[in-house]
């Protein structure tokens, strides 16, 4: 009040100073009223701010090793599931029955086994691909207030009609659609063909590992029966050549032989001991070998049923060129090139299509719950095509790339077939 009595040559201008100092008090109140609001209320912020650290952090993900406990019930359970339902070894073993038990027991075959079936599902699923999709979708949406509109005109400026709803606060929607693309359809058909091929290519990867089998059981069949016959005359061969190199050793001390020629035969000895012992090596382990083959335990112990020696090995009546013939016939990693060569073969089927224009043609039935909707219920069709330009200038990279796979895989099987 001083301030503006100080200044009575201009009354407007304590009335204006008047009028400020009004608004600073008045904003001063409203920042104590804010203030003390914010006083009242931080308890309740503060629960709130905690609710949220604490759900941030429940959101938070970190990494859990595996512990020693899991490890070991992971250890005991594949030790129980490794030889589960085998049958068990009741007399001496040949080597056909040691060959039958491999193909049946063998763990590396019931993988190949159980990827032959893998792609054989993935088979099955792709004929689902081939079908139109039929989509049903329903929704429900409400607001707290009316969706109004009015509309202004383009020439006067002036609004042309009042505030207007034309949808309910609450509004449930339905529809059943149905969609078939034809291009999805042509690309759907090639990648059923290309997943058929793969389930064939995995066929022959079963008999690579049936035949690998086949091979490695008769290898450490004969290996052991070889051990067994061989082992305790080994050892006795072993104990001679020791006494004859002491003996050798003797002589030369004594003076009674030549020190060059004693020296060369205890070199020779030595060699034909360590000739021995890697050999003894090779057989001690040839019957563990077979039996991790027909998946039998380690500490399993079982007995080789030795067969008869005989003088003229069995020979096979059939040409050299036959035996080839024949051998590139059946030969699976020949046959697995081949597949892959026909699934390569059926991509620039596909490259072409992702070439071409898309055509989608849409039918569906819907339901709106919108009374002011004059109709509730209706039926739909529709058609839409599009086409990617881009893949129209990608396809001769594309053809080229399949094209130099499938050089690839001839001259794979060229060097297969060599």
């Amino acid at each position: 009040m001083s301030l503006i009595a100080a200044s009575p040559a201009d009354p407007g201008i304590g009335v204006r100073m008047s009028t400020e100092q009004c608004s600073v008090d008045t904003a001063w109140m409203h920042l104590h009223m804010k203030n003390n609001s914010n006083r009242a209320t931080s308890p309740a912020r503060g629960v709130v701010i905690a609710a949220l650290c604490a759900l941030l952090g429940g959101c938070a993900v970190t990494p859990k090793p595996l512990t020693d406990d899991d490890n070991r019930a992971a250890v005991r359970r594949s030790l129980e599931r490794v030889a589960a339902g085998q049958e068990p070894i009741a007399a001496p073993i040949g080597l056909y029955e040691a060959m039958a038990r491999a193909l049946k027991y063998n763990l590396d075959y019931r993988v190949e086994l159980m990827t032959q079936a893998l792609r054989q599902s993935e088979v099955d699923l792709t004929r689902y691909d081939l079908l139109p999709q039929l989509a049903a979708n329903a929704g429900f949406t409400s607001r707290s207030n009316d969706a109004g509109a009015s509309s202004r005109s383009l020439l006067s400026g002036r609004e042309s009609l009042e505030p207007s709803t034309s949808t309910e606060r609450t509004v449930t929607t339905s529809d059943l659609t149905l969609s078939w693309d034809i291009l999805d359809f042509g690309l759907s058909y090639v990648r059923a063909h290309q997943k058929a091929d793969e389930s064939l290519a995995a066929m022959e990867q079963r008999r690579k590992v049936a035949n690998r089998i086949i091979e490695d059981v008769r290898t450490a069949y004969w290996r052991a029966v070889s051990a067994e016959r061989l082992l305790g005359k080994m050892k006795e061969l072993e104990t001679s050549v020791l006494e004859a190199l002491e003996e050798s050793r003797s002589l030369e001390k004594r003076g009674a032989t030549a020190p060059l020629a004693a020296l060369t035969f205890q070199r020779e000895l030595i060699q034909i001991r360590a000739e021995l012992q890697r050999l003894q090596r090779d057989l001690v382990v040839a019957k563990r070998q077979l039996g991790a083959l027909m998946n039998v335990p380690p500490d399993q112990d079982f007995q080789l049923a030795l067969p008869a020696r005989v003088s003229v090995p069995a020979r096979l009546d059939m040409a050299p060129r036959d035996m080839m013939v024949n051998a590139l016939f059946y030969r699976p990693e020949l046959r697995d090139v081949r597949y892959r060569a026909r699934i390569n073969q059926r991509e620039l089927d596909a490259v072409l299509l992702r070439a071409l224009p898309s055509l989608r043609a849409v039918a569906g039935l819907n339901y709106d719950s919108n009374h002011y909707v004059y109709n509730h219920d209706w039926v739909g069709v529709g058609a839409r095509a599009s086409w990617n330009l881009i893949n129209v200038f990608r396809y001769p990279a594309h053809r080229q790339a399949v094209e130099n796979q499938q050089a690839l895989l001839e001259q794979r099987e060229l060097a297969l077939t060599m």
